[in-house]
């Protein structure tokens, strides 16, 4: 909160919390009379759409949030890039894609 009174940050958000955790981090602001978070950044994109979708949109609903995606190309599987398999090297080929 001391950044936002300094001007320094106009707005905070999150990324990937769970609904409940933003939720708890959204009351402890509101009781401490602090800035709570204003919006969610998660993944979301064809493939990934459930955690939107269930999760996060009654949350933004009942809390006012905004959202800012990421992958929404899917790391570039939804662009074809990958139509002839995965290169050696690439992101989908790392760890964990």
């Amino acid at each position: 909160d001391t950044l936002i009174r300094q001007g320094k940050v106009l707005y905070w958000g999150t990324s990937e919390w769970p609904a409940a955790l933003i939720r708890e981090a959204a009351q402890i602001a509101r009781t401490h009379h602090l800035h709570g978070p204003t919006m969610e950044q998660p993944e979301y994109n064809l493939l990934r759409r459930e955690r939107v979708e269930l999760e996060y949109a009654p949350l933004y609903a009942e809390l006012g949030l905004g959202t800012t995606i990421w992958s929404p190309l899917a790391s570039g599987l939804l662009t074809g890039k990958y139509a002839n398999g995965v290169p050696a090297g690439s992101r989908l080929a790392q760890p964990g894609m």
